[in-house]
């Protein structure tokens, strides 16, 4: 019998469980399949102005393109390339991924082209394809059995609506009226399908915000624009924490929220709207502040995000880390270290524009990457001694309340040594669940974790379980005098109530010291996984003594040593995992080394991180 399955039984047969979880799984299909497919209703405020909203005519016909010079010979989608020709794209391919099927629609491959430095794309191309689009598609939106294609998915229309904007802005130039007719049918659509879906609402109704929003402003539909602006008003205080942090436990979505309340706040500039540009201030300040923790430059000399979470399939995550030095941004960062823009960014979307200037002179301070921070209602933490980060997230609850990107990486380390990475986690691939790696990247084993009796410390399928059995209290501690945070968990209290799994990680100018205790019954043995970037090489591995083995890496040309030390490491089964794949961008990957150290034995495992 699975070892998970065992346990659920034993807990709801010998704990009193029965009864409960009964009517959780009551609960859970009623609202699959009785309450899901039903349409949500709009918080009252928003529903007044939707139904104030006017009809629209049907569409006139699409003009004519001028010719161009074709420039496209193959375009980006979430996951992989894919050639064309003739001027001609398959906006009804087959692909395995679902993603990528929605970016082709979304016409994210646009933005993604015209972002390249020196870009040579003429906007005539781009007009082509988007009016190409329309005779293939746009009669299919008055019919309601077509929201079943991904391509008129709320999110899907809501990128379509800002990307075709932004081009436009890109180019300085006036959008035409049938384009405009379309746009409108768009938005009129988009308004009567948000993605309000009450506690499980997410940053998809920002992004259906940011596209009305954008539209209304180009359009001067007052209308839309209020409805834009109630959804802001509404929901970006649930989306961002009162720390500033998105709250769906990715540090790339963070970026991407980012991105899109600057796209938000540019526009609003430009178009006099004052008081809704002053609004969307102290939310662009905020989550500035707490993405420059995640920063850091690579060996090319472009910033990089450290990655938590789901990685977006909307785009890389290089292609966002700049944009604290775009020119859409209206803070100042002091102490920012020079660095380069990769060939596709984002910031090369407004290189056009005159850098925005910042009336009341907010400043943040790049340095606060060398002092520690800890962000206990977000679960964010970060120790920093200059020349080393440690990147941890850890919530009071290991399931939160909330949809959101997580990943199961409570116990989970990043850290950066001298700028460089060395403890990583692997990563989701994509989000196709037919894909192993796009299932096992969430889980606690792709991650600097803990394993007791082979088992994580949250089920790898945890929505299957009700969510007492799986859920945990987590206590996280900081002691300033020695620099050592500790996480304190009950996460494996389903094997035994009396289980308690301590992480102490301790951060001094000498080394990293990351020591483990777990106290309880029925421990029969434990696991530990770390995974070393793919720039960390594996140079030697000694026993030195009973109570030690060294590990030498070489990290960006220096030697690191990983010690394990405790009572008897002959009782440590230490496997070298070889050929790991750690994702660095949606779809893509590179091979990295991991090791996992399991003990039969219940003893106090800790680990030396040096740099020589």
């Amino acid at each position: 019998m699975n070892r998970e399955i065992k346990y659920f039984l034993l807990w709801v047969l010998f704990q009193n469980n029965l009864i409960k979880t009964i009517i959780w799984y009551f609960n859970k299909l009623y609202y699959k399949y009785l309450i899901r497919n039903h349409t949500y209703q709009y918080p009252r405020k928003i529903n007044d102005i939707v139904k104030n909203l006017d009809n629209l005519p049907p569409i006139s016909r699409l003009n004519d393109t001028n010719k161009f010079i074709s420039k496209i010979n193959n375009i980006n989608l979430a996951s992989k390339k894919i050639e064309i020709s003739l001027n001609t794209i398959g906006w009804l391919a087959d692909f395995k991924d679902p993603e990528d099927t929605e970016s082709i629609h979304r016409w994210n491959w646009m933005i993604y082209e015209i972002s390249k430095k020196n870009n040579q794309i003429s906007l005539d191309e781009l007009l082509f394809y988007q009016r190409d689009w329309y005779k293939k598609f746009l009669n299919e939106i008055d019919n309601d059995d077509n929201k079943k294609y991904l391509r008129w998915s709320s999110y899907s229309v809501a990128e379509r609506i800002s990307n075709s904007i932004i081009i436009f802005n890109y180019f300085d130039t006036k959008i035409p009226t049938d384009i405009i007719d379309c746009l409108a049918q768009q938005a009129h659509h988009l308004s009567k399908n948000l993605e309000y879906f009450e506690k499980n609402t997410g940053n998809h109704i920002i992004n259906n915000a940011r596209a009305l929003y954008l539209y209304s402003v180009f359009t001067g539909d007052n209308r839309v624009q209020k409805l834009a602006k109630e959804i802001f008003y509404d929901q970006l205080h649930r989306i961002i924490s009162r720390d500033g942090f998105l709250r769906e436990g990715s540090s790339h979505y963070h970026f991407l929220i980012l991105r899109w309340l600057l796209e938000i706040y540019y526009f609003s500039l430009k178009f006099k709207d004052v008081s809704f540009s002053e609004y969307l201030t102290k939310y662009i300040f905020d989550m500035t502040e707490k993405s420059l923790h995640f920063l850091y430059k690579n060996k090319h000399e472009v910033f990089s995000i450290s990655l938590f979470g789901d990685i977006s399939p909307d785009f890389d995550p290089e292609w966002l880390a700049s944009l604290i030095s775009s020119n859409v941004m209206p803070l100042n960062i002091e102490s920012l270290p020079e660095s380069k823009l990769p060939l596709y960014s984002w910031n090369n979307l407004w290189c056009k524009i005159e850098k925005i200037s910042n009336e009341k002179s907010q400043t943040i301070n790049f340095e606060i990457n060398n002092i520690n921070h800890f962000y206990l209602e977000s679960g964010w933490f970060f120790l920093n001694n200059n020349k080393t980060r440690l990147l941890i997230r850890a919530d009071k609850q290991s399931i939160q309340n909330n949809v959101g990107h997580y990943n199961q990486d409570l116990f989970h380390i990043n850290i950066l040594l001298n700028n460089a990475p060395f403890l990583i986690s692997l990563g989701r691939l994509n989000y196709n669940l037919r894909d192993s790696l796009g299932k096992k990247g969430i889980l606690s084993q792709a991650h600097n974790s803990i394993f007791i009796n082979d088992l994580p410390y949250m089920p790898s399928m945890v929505n299957y379980f009700p969510v007492e059995y799986c859920q945990s209290e987590n206590i996280i501690k900081f002691n300033k005098e020695i620099n050592e945070l500790t996480i304190h968990s009950n996460c494996f209290k389903r094997i035994s109530n009396s289980i308690t799994v301590n992480r102490k990680i301790t951060l001094n100018d000498e080394y990293i010291n990351i020591q483990d205790t777990i106290d309880g019954n029925s421990v029969h043995s434990v696991s530990r996984f770390f995974y070393f970037h793919n720039n960390v090489i594996l140079n030697s591995n000694k026993l030195l003594n009973k109570n030690k083995r060294l590990l030498e890496f070489i990290c960006n040309d220096r030697i690191v040593i990983f010690e394990i030390y405790g009572d008897n490491i002959n009782d440590i089964e230490l496997s070298i995992l070889n050929e790991y794949k750690e994702i660095h961008s949606y779809g893509k990957y590179n091979y990295c080394t991991g090791i996992k150290l399991k003990n039969k034995k219940n003893i106090i495992n800790c680990y030396n991180i040096k740099i020589r």
